[in-house]
C-alpha cells in the first residue's frame, strides 16, 4: 500500500491549472480518482495535483492492465494504491489514470504501456 501525496485543490483551481499546464506542454492535473469521489460536505469536488510536490507515487505510470488499484480512504480525504495482484521484485508499479476525453477534449495523450489490452490513448 502506498499513499498518494499532493496538493488537494478544488475544481475551479484544477481548471485553471489544467489550462496553464497545457500551455506549458505538461500533462494536466492528475485526477486519478474515478467518479469524482473526493468531495467535501458541501459536495464540492477536489483533485490531487502532484505536479509541484508529492512522494514517489507521482512516478507511478499508467497501464491499461494496471497492477495497482486506486482507492479513497478515511472519509475520502486520502488516496492510496493497493496491489491488484502479487507484485514481484523489479516489476514496474502501474495504475489506470482514468483520464476521460470530456476532461481534456483538446488534448490526446498516446498510451505507451504495451499491454495486450492497451487502448493506444489515455484520452
Amino acid at each position: 500500500m502506498l499513499e498518494c501525496v499532493g496538493e488537494l485543490i478544488p475544481t475551479p483551481e484544477r481548471d485553471r491549472r489544467t489550462q496553464r499546464y497545457l500551455l506549458q506542454g505538461h500533462i494536466p492535473v492528475w485526477d486519478i480518482v474515478p467518479d469524482d469521489t473526493l468531495r467535501n460536505a458541501a459536495g464540492d469536488v477536489f483533485y490531487l495535483d502532484f505536479t509541484m510536490f508529492g512522494n514517489v507515487s507521482r512516478f507511478i505510470n499508467h497501464s491499461c492492465s494496471p497492477n495497482l488499484k486506486v482507492l479513497c480512504v478515511l472519509d475520502n480525504s486520502r488516496i492510496v494504491y493497493y496491489a491488484n495482484e502479487e507484485i514481484g521484485s523489479g516489476v514496474e508499479l502501474t495504475c489506470d489514470y482514468n483520464y476521460h476525453r470530456v476532461d481534456h477534449p483538446e488534448q490526446v495523450f498516446i498510451c505507451y504501456c504495451q499491454s495486450q489490452q492497451c487502448d493506444k490513448a489515455l484520452l
